[in-house]
């Protein structure tokens, strides 16, 4: 079975950019992958491969609380949702770099651009990218489609809509690999309560 198909439940970790790039690139040669996440112990083997919802096209725009989100689905098998870095795109952070291609062969693919991005709805009003807003919209994007669960993978901004996720909406995934997140553990602020909360304990390091 190939590696991205198993996923250590328990293991949670944080990757640097180095290691990000590096890793896209033995991944991309089918050498390594990144370390995922787990939601709980016996997902992995649990769920069914997903399918679309029959009103669905594989491609496309829906609405997501009132802002047009595009997306795009790639390939057959258990579903990956992929989520860009901030001011890209879907085809620009995982088209462009080889991802889409190295997991099309293994995995159902589905990418969308973020609100205020790529070829999605970019309205104006701060609240519009307020709370949780865009994590809604992958969650929102996985109810189009008719998809319980997946594997996520965001890098960079998409790293931190991943942990939001992560939190917020465990049962809606197997795994999640954040890339790029950088040490959002330290900083309380930028997140460090909900990676703590994922790490299972309260011995999240205080900031230098």
């Amino acid at each position: 079975m190939h590696p991205l198909y198993r996923i250590a439940p328990t293991l949670l970790a944080l990757v640097s950019r180095r290691q990000f790039l590096r890793s896209a690139v033995l991944g991309a040669s089918g050498l390594a992958t990144l370390v995922l996440a787990g939601c709980d112990d016996d997902s992995i083997d649990a769920v069914p491969t997903a399918t679309l919802a029959p009103t669905a096209p594989p491609s496309g725009t829906f609405d997501s609380n009132g802002v047009p989100i595009h997306y795009e689905v790639i390939g057959e098998g258990d579903p990956i949702v992929l989520v860009h870095g901030f001011s890209a795109s879907f085809e620009t952070n995982w088209g462009g770099t080889g991802w889409v291609d190295a997991l099309r062969p293994l995995r159902k693919v589905v990418g969308l651009d973020a609100r205020g991005h790529g070829e999605s709805g970019k309205p104006h009003e701060p609240e519009a990218y307020a709370d949780d807003e865009m994590a809604n919209d992958v969650i929102r994007l996985l109810d189009h489609l008719g998809i319980e669960r997946a594997d996520l993978f965001g890098y960079s901004m998409g790293a931190g809509i991943s942990l939001n996720l992560l939190v917020s909406h465990p049962e809606r995934f197997t795994s999640v690999i954040m890339g790029g997140i950088g040490n959002f553990a330290r900083f309380p602020s930028a997140g460090g309560e909900g990676f703590g909360a994922i790490a299972g304990g309260d011995d999240v390091p205080a900031p230098a």
